[in-house]
């Protein structure tokens, strides 16, 4: 049989019990608000009424037909780039034929096992980028 408890001692060094019921232990996040018990007639899901006045009476509508800081930064550099002088790297690259493509990505698939997966609707240019960005040499590093 297990021993007994004591249950001397003084008031002082008994530890107190936690509640979790009670209006004293109710925790509660702050806000800026106090919440009010009594809701506008004219508010709507307690939303508060905002006086405005009478010759204001159309809403604010953004202007979407104007660009954004961001789209205005990309707009920049694409004309900036746009106007940049081409590299022989960059000429280069443009005066591969599509014959030259092909001949590269046939030699590929013949080093190959087996024919790539997925890939019978994927044009070929596709299937050559994507075998480039997955090359540690030029894309994942």
């Amino acid at each position: 049989m297990a021993p007994k408890r004591r249950s001397g001692g003084t008031a002082t060094s008994r530890q107190g019990t936690i509640a979790f019921h009670g209006r004293s232990n109710k925790i509660t996040k702050p806000s800026a608000i106090a919440p009010s018990k009594k809701t506008p007639k004219d508010s709507l899901h307690g939303e508060a009424v905002i006086a405005t006045d009478a010759k204001d009476e159309s809403p604010a509508v953004p202007d979407t037909d104007a660009p954004t800081a961001a789209e205005v930064a990309v707009i920049k550099q694409a004309q900036a780039e746009a106007t940049a002088a081409v590299t022989a790297e960059e000429e280069e690259a443009n005066n591969i034929s599509d014959a030259r493509i092909k001949k590269y990505w046939q030699q590929k698939e013949q080093e190959r096992k087996a024919p790539p997966v997925h890939q019978e609707d994927v044009p070929l240019f596709e299937r050559v980028c994507r075998e480039w960005d997955t090359d540690g040499r030029y894309g994942v590093s």
